[in-house]
């Protein structure tokens, strides 16, 4: 049993968000497919206006690429966090010509803020939390009684294979091997998985996407795969109920390229 005064710090110690920070020091720049990667992952939300005026909150920015689109759509003013000094830095650099944008470090079981931003939404990072019902929780703290939470998840829905075959050597292997040597061996799964995206065998929307991208960006997501200590893929249901919470209402959910879930919701006045 954890308890909660040391919830904030156990995913540090677990290693993830450290593990993580390697990686986005490799990859450390935003790309013009960042921007189909970030509409896919807020497809809940159907117009770039949306965004126009509003005080956002990105929770766990990584290197910035979820901040730095809605400010180009006319968004007032966004604070980005992350717990990892690699990916901060990363975060600053690419982020640092926006002046109506601060990133701060923070820890998503403890976001010191309340009633604050229009909207708070966490892309990629909840599906790797040992405690997401907490992260939920402070999000919802910090978001303005009207304002909207939204979440991005690894989706159960098409994925068993890689469930129930890879992501179990994942777990007892990759995510505890040194991070050069795990990196080293991605190689050797892209290629195959470059292949079959060439192929055409697959009609997943998901291969659809990933077709328009390079090698080495495949293998970035092929070697962000292999890195975390913690990944729960999300059936529609459990998506629903992460977000279940007494200040939040008006439940929207859309199926992200057939194997994720992007879940919005919005807080009680």
């Amino acid at each position: 049993m954890v308890k909660n005064n040391s919830i904030k710090d156990y995913d540090v110690k677990l290693g993830t968000p450290e593990r993580f920070g390697y990686a986005w020091n490799i990859a450390s720049k935003i790309k013009d497919i960042n921007e189909i990667q970030f509409l896919n992952w807020t497809k809940v939300i159907k117009n770039k206006s949306y965004w126009k005026g509003k005080e956002i909150l990105d929770a766990g920015c990584g290197i910035g690429r979820n901040t730095f689109w809605p400010i180009s759509y006319g968004a007032k003013s966004a604070l980005a966090f992350d717990i990892d000094d690699r990916t901060l830095k990363a975060a600053r650099k690419n982020l640092k010509k926006l002046k109506n944008v601060k990133v701060k470090k923070h820890s998503i079981y403890d976001i010191p803020y309340q009633n604050k931003f229009d909207i708070s939404f966490s892309i990629g990072v909840v599906h790797h939390l040992e405690f997401p019902k907490k992260a939920i929780s402070e999000l919802v703290k910090c978001t303005k009684p009207g304002g909207q939470i939204l979440v991005w998840l690894y989706g159960y829905e098409n994925m068993q294979i890689y469930i129930s075959i890879l992501n179990p050597i994942r777990k007892i292997l990759f995510s505890k091997a040194p991070l050069p040597l795990v990196r080293l061996i991605s190689y050797l799964p892209t290629i195959f998985l470059y292949l079959y995206i060439y192929s055409g065998i697959s009609k997943l929307e998901y291969f659809r996407l990933l077709k328009k991208l390079t090698f080495n960006q495949i293998q970035q997501i092929v070697f962000d795969q292999m890195l975390p200590k913690t990944a729960k893929y999300y059936k529609k249901e459990e998506a629903l109920i992460l977000l279940k919470h007494p200040d939040l209402h008006d439940h929207k959910i859309e199926w992200v390229n057939q194997c994720s879930w992007v879940v919005m919701a919005t807080k009680k006045n």
